[in-house]
């Protein structure tokens, strides 16, 4: 991955209010594809990805650092992408959500409702009638919301 142009990427998305979730460059230099996908704690709009895609192609223009005949893609992670931050969980109180930890006993997956968290632990209610489970936000390795369907 290109660094200048990732640190491009991160500089106008927080110039913009939002926050670099992933980048994926793929290509060739001939025909370059720059997916970028931003979001935020109040959640991502249309007119967002289009300010910030006006901000990104204005940026490497001047920079030089991609051929002229790139495509960049400006998108909201969409709930397929893994939860990459704990404000993103925030968001997602109340829903249904699927962790990967890394436990004593290996890695191990949790699924249940997200009912809260703080600055070191998420609250998972799972369908066992206990207690909710409280999971060291560092031993957490991904965290998704499943699909409605």
């Amino acid at each position: 991955m290109d660094q200048p142009i990732l640190r491009i990427m991160e500089e106008c998305a927080r110039l913009k209010g939002a926050h670099l979730i992933d980048f994926v460059q793929r290509g060739d230099r001939g025909r370059q594809v720059f997916e970028v996908y931003i979001d935020t704690e109040q959640g991502t709009t249309s007119e967002l990805c289009a300010e910030v895609s006006r901000e990104i192609t204005a940026a490497l223009d001047a920079a030089k650092l991609a051929t002229r005949d790139y495509r960049l893609e400006v998108s909201s992670p969409g709930i397929d992408r893994p939860l990459k931050f704990p404000w993103q969980y925030r968001k997602h109180l109340g829903r249904a959500i699927t962790l990967t930890v890394q436990g004593a006993r290996g890695i191990e997956q949790f699924s249940g409702t997200f009912v809260g968290m703080d600055d070191r632990a998420v609250r998972l209610e799972t369908d066992h009638g206990r207690e909710p489970l409280v999971i060291p936000i560092d031993t957490i390795l991904e965290g998704r919301v499943p699909a409605p369907w």
